[in-house]
């Protein structure tokens, strides 16, 4: 989020679109990433929320769908560095044209995980095409 912040307040993006589903908890974490948004000052109006984003597929889907429907064309796409290949490819299928990848690079215990979910992830995206 800290990365979505920086591209925002440099200026570069007028908007913030948080995509994600319902946690285990049974939280929409698309509502607790716009709370963190806020609290660092990004106005709530700025926010644009994704509850229905539970995988990159469907996150870029709906992200297609709300270009469309208020004329944008065009994302900064801001993500994990393990998971940005993943993320631009799924974009890249879905028809949206990115500008800019920008990858958040803080590392924490969850990587490694990830690393390895990724090396599954990103080749079944290129076998299933929409």
């Amino acid at each position: 989020m800290d990365k979505a912040i920086e591209v925002y307040q440099s200026g570069y993006a007028p908007l913030i679109l948080v995509s994600d589903g319902v946690g285990q908890e049974g939280v929409d974490e698309s509502i607790s990433m716009a709370n963190y948004l806020t609290q660092h000052d990004i106005p709530l109006s700025r926010i644009i929320k994704d509850g229905q984003g539970n995988n990159t597929r469907a996150t870029a889907r709906n992200t297609f769908r709300y270009l469309q429907e208020n004329h944008l064309n065009s994302v900064i796409l801001v993500s994990q560095y393990y998971y940005i290949q993943r993320s631009k490819l799924a974009f890249k299928q879905a028809g949206i044209r990115i500008i800019s990848p920008a990858a958040a690079t803080h590392m924490n215990s969850n990587d490694l995980h990830s690393i390895m979910r990724e090396m599954i992830g990103y080749p079944s995206y290129h076998l299933r095409f929409k």
